[in-house]
C-alpha cells in the first residue's frame, strides 16, 4: 500500500445485522484485518462502503463505532421511494375472479413441483386474463405486453405499493398474507395454501407481464422462510378419531400425529413426544414425569418441559431417567413380553436396565404399573437402576440393536427433529435438482 494512489475498498452488506455481541466481534476482526494490511481506519487509502435498508437515525454513530472511523468521514446516501397513486386497490380487487381463474389455468397446484408453469398453459392463461381485463392482443401487442397494459390500466403497481404502505407505514418488505387480506379479504384459502388463489394469480400475472419496451412491470423479490421441525407429537389413544387418521387401519399403537406441540388431541386424549428406533422404526412415546404420591406407583406424563429455564439447551436426548419416561405401547393392548433377539434385562455401565409392564391412561397421561380399568394403553416402560442416567435405552427392545458401546449417541431411539445443518442441506439440494436446465421465455 506504499503508493498513495492504491485504495483498498471494504464493503459490508446488511450492516444493521452486525449489532450487539456479534457486531462487536466482527468490528474487532475488521480492525485486526486492517492492521495486518497496514491501514488505519481513517486512512485515505481505505474506502468503506456499507449497505443497509434498516438503519435508524443513529446510523452515523453506529458507523463510527463499528469501523472506528470518524463519523464526519461518512456520507449517507438515502433512497427516495417512488411516488404512487392512492385509491388503486379497489380497482384491482374487483378482478378477484379473473385472477383466481388465471392461477388455476396457469398452475393449478404449485405444490406438485417447483418447476415454472408449462409454457403452453401459461400462454393460454395470459391471453384469457388480458381479455378479462379488457385488453386485446394483436401482432403489435403480444400476450405478455397486452397483460402488462391491462395491469397498468388498473393501477396494479401503485396498488401494491399502497398496500405495503397500509401495512407498514412505508413501502417496504411486506408479508404476502397481509397484502392478500387487503386486496381480497373475502377470498377463501385452500387448506395448506399460504395465500388465496386470487392473490396467487395476481403475483403470477405480475411476473408474466411486460411493459411495451419489454421491461418487467415491477421487479419483485420474494423470501421463503422454512421452519425446522422441532419434533413430532403423537396421540396416546390408538382408537383416536382424528379426521386425518385412516380408520381402516386398526392395528396401530398410537393415534394422530402432530407437527406442532400440543397437550391434548382433538379426541381428548393426551399427546406425548413421538420417538422412533432409527434402525427398525418401532414407535415409542416419551414424556416428562411428575410423580403422584397419592396414587401409589402412578406418575403423570406430559410433553411439556417442567423446567422452562433450561430451554432451549435441554431440547435433546439428554433427559435423565428421573425426569423423563420412555413408554413402548403394544398393539391392540395385547400383553406380550418385549420381543427381539435380546433379553430385555441387561446391565449397562454398572446399572440394571429393564422394560416393565405398565398401563398409560390416555385421557390423563397417568402411567401406572397395574391396570386400573379405565381407557388405557398397555405397554412397557423403560427403567434403569440409576435415575441420574439417560432416560433413553441403549438397546432397542424390538430389533435388539445395541448402542452400549457408542460414544456420541448411545441410544437407537430418536426424536423426530431436524438439525439446522441437515435442513439447510436438504433445501439446497432440492433447489438445485428442481432448477430446470434452461428457462425459456414464458410468453
Amino acid at each position: 500500500m506504499g503508493d498513495q494512489k492504491n485504495v483498498f475498498t471494504l464493503v459490508v452488506d446488511e450492516l444493521h445485522s452486525y449489532r450487539g455481541t456479534v457486531g462487536t466481534e466482527v468490528g474487532y476482526i475488521l480492525r485486526l484485518f486492517l492492521e495486518r494490511l497496514g491501514l488505519h481506519p481513517d486512512s485515505n487509502q481505505l474506502r468503506l462502503i456499507a449497505t443497509s435498508a434498516s438503519m435508524d437515525s443513529d446510523s452515523e454513530k453506529f458507523l463510527e463505532e463499528f469501523f472506528g472511523r470518524s463519523r464526519d468521514r461518512f456520507s449517507l446516501i438515502s433512497g427516495i421511494p417512488l411516488p404512487h397513486k392512492t385509491g388503486q386497490i379497489p380497482k384491482v380487487s374487483r378482478y378477484a375472479e379473473p385472477f383466481a381463474k388465471f392461477a388455476q389455468t396457469a398452475q393449478s397446484d404449485p405444490t406438485l413441483t417447483m418447476q415454472p408453469p408449462k409454457e403452453e398453459d401459461l400462454i393460454i392463461a395470459v391471453t384469457n386474463l388480458a381479455g378479462d381485463l379488457g385488453e386485446e392482443i394483436s401482432d403489435n401487442k403480444p400476450a405478455e405486453k397486452a397483460l402488462g397494459s391491462a395491469l397498468e390500466a388498473i393501477g396494479l403497481c401503485d396498488a401494491i405499493r399502497e398496500g405495503c404502505e397500509i401495512v407498514n407505514g412505508s413501502v417496504r418488505a411486506t408479508k404476502v398474507t397481509d397484502l392478500d387480506n387487503i386486496f381480497f379479504p373475502e377470498a377463501n384459502k385452500i387448506d395448506g395454501r399460504v395465500v388465496s388463489e386470487e392473490m396467487r394469480g395476481l403475483l403470477i400475472a405480475l411476473a408474466c407481464s411486460k411493459e411495451m419496451n419489454g421491461n418487467s412491470m415491477m421487479p419483485v423479490r420474494g423470501h421463503l422462510f422454512f421452519h425446522n421441525i422441532q419434533n413430532i407429537w403423537a396421540c396416546t389413544n390408538p382408537h383416536c378419531d382424528h379426521s386425518n387418521i385412516s380408520h381402516n387401519q386398526i392395528d396401530r399403537p398410537i393415534g394422530a400425529l402432530y407437527g406442532y406441540h400440543r397437550v391434548t388431541c382433538t379426541c381428548g386424549s393426551k399427546v406425548l413426544d413421538l420417538l422412533v428406533c432409527s434402525v427398525c422404526g418401532e414407535v415409542f412415546l416419551g414424556g416428562y414425569r411428575t410423580h403422584l404420591p397419592e396414587r401409589g406407583s402412578g406418575e403423570f406424563l406430559s410433553s411439556d418441559l417442567p423446567n422452562i429455564e433450561s430451554l432451549p439447551d435441554n431440547i435433546s436426548s439428554n433427559q435423565s431417567h428421573e425426569e423423563y419416561a420412555v413408554f413402548w405401547p403394544t398393539i391392540n393392548g395385547i400383553p406380550v413380553a418385549p420381543e427381539g433377539n435380546l433379553n430385555p434385562k441387561y446391565t449397562w455401565k454398572g446399572a440394571d436396565c429393564d422394560w416393565r409392564e405398565a398401563w398409560l391412561e390416555t385421557s390423563t397421561g397417568i402411567l401406572r404399573r397395574r391396570q386400573d380399568g379405565g381407557v388405557e394403553t398397555h405397554g412397557w416402560v423403560y427403567t434403569i437402576s440409576d435415575n441420574s442416567r439417560t432416560a433413553f435405552p441403549p438397546v432397542c427392545p424390538r430389533c435388539g440393536v445395541d448402542q452400549r458401546r457408542a460414544k456420541s449417541f448411545p441410544t437407537p431411539l430418536r426424536h423426530q427433529r431436524t438439525g439446522f445443518q441437515r435442513a439447510s442441506q436438504v433445501l439446497a439440494s432440492t433447489l438445485v435438482r428442481e432448477i430446470p436446465d434452461h428457462i425459456s421465455r414464458v410468453c
